[in-house]
C-alpha cells in the first residue's frame, strides 16, 4: 500500500514512481526496502492499485493513514 501512497503523494505515473523507488533511498526506506533487495515492476504496482480502487479499499486504507 505504501507505493500507491508514494504515487498519489508525488503524483506520479507508475514508470516514474518505479524509476524512483530504483534511484532514491528515502522512497526504499519507505517502502520498507533494503539497499539489496526486489523491487515491483510496474505492472505490479498498476496491478495492485486497479485491485484497491476496483474493491474501494484504496479510499479506506488512505482514511485509516490518515487517521493514525
Amino acid at each position: 500500500f505504501n507505493i500507491v501512497v508514494l504515487l498519489a503523494l508525488y503524483s506520479l505515473q507508475h514508470e516514474r514512481c518505479e524509476f524512483q523507488v530504483k534511484n532514491r533511498v528515502p522512497f526504499q526506506r519507505f517502502l520498507g526496502f533494503g539497499l539489496v533487495g526486489a523491487i515491483q515492476d510496474v505492472t505490479t504496482v498498476s496491478i495492485f492499485r486497479e485491485r484497491l480502487a476496483r474493491t474501494k479499499a484504496i479510499e479506506q486504507l488512505f482514511r485509516r493513514r490518515g487517521a493514525k
